[in-house]
């Protein structure tokens, strides 16, 4: 399953096999828990195509700074990004300008105003033709978000939670890459989160 509780009750949740695993965006600092990364996303800024002030399909960091931001709700990106010294984190600290529940909806604000995305071409593909949006390279070195598949120590040896942690990876990997290919029957897959959750409810 897909979780948004706390790391503490997380891991006693683990812990006490309620949940067999749980897709997470960052590392707990827990040395009980064993991690599988199933999701790794490079970070790329994405622009409505007609811009008023980005012109092609490039943009120096300077123009991308001036201008603002719509992010989702609840995402946190790279561990880079979350540094609070850190350049990006700044810039999104500044410059996000409106929080949106999705990456639909943040895709959908994007094409009807000047604000700019931070997120992953993953993410954003299935939306770039249908809202006419453009990727633009990230001017930042930052390192890719991930999504981890979390499970405690003690069900290592476990052949059922085994089984369920290979077939959970196989399933995301499948809608990753259905999601890549665009088009109206993939808008399902606009956020690895939803993936995640599918995934685990689309196998036994």
């Amino acid at each position: 399953m897909c979780t948004t509780v706390s790391e503490a009750e997380t891991a006693i949740q683990l812990r006490d096999h309620s949940m067999d695993a749980v897709l997470h965006f960052e590392r707990f600092d827990n040395q009980d828990l064993q991690y599988k990364v199933v999701i790794r996303h490079q970070p790329v800024i994405i622009a409505r195509r007609d811009h008023p002030r980005i012109d092609g399909d490039t943009a120096s960091k300077q123009k991308i700074m001036q201008e603002k931001l719509v992010r989702v709700a609840g995402t946190h990106g790279s561990s880079a990004v979350m540094a609070e010294d850190n350049e990006v984190f700044k810039f999104i600290a500044r410059k996000t300008a409106m929080i949106v529940p999705s990456a639909m909806a943040q895709m959908a604000v994007v094409a009807r105003s000047d604000l700019l995305a931070i997120t992953s071409l993953q993410i954003a593909r299935p939306f770039l033709q249908s809202f006419a949006l453009k990727v633009l390279p990230n001017p930042w070195n930052i390192e890719p978000i991930h999504a981890f598949m979390v499970w405690h120590r003690t069900a290592e040896g476990d052949a059922g939670g085994a089984w369920f942690r290979s077939k959970l990876h196989e399933a995301v990997r499948s809608l990753l890459q259905e999601s890549e290919c665009g088009g109206q029957r993939n808008r399902r897959a606009f956020n690895p989160v939803a993936l995640i959750a599918m995934a685990a409810f689309s196998n036994p």
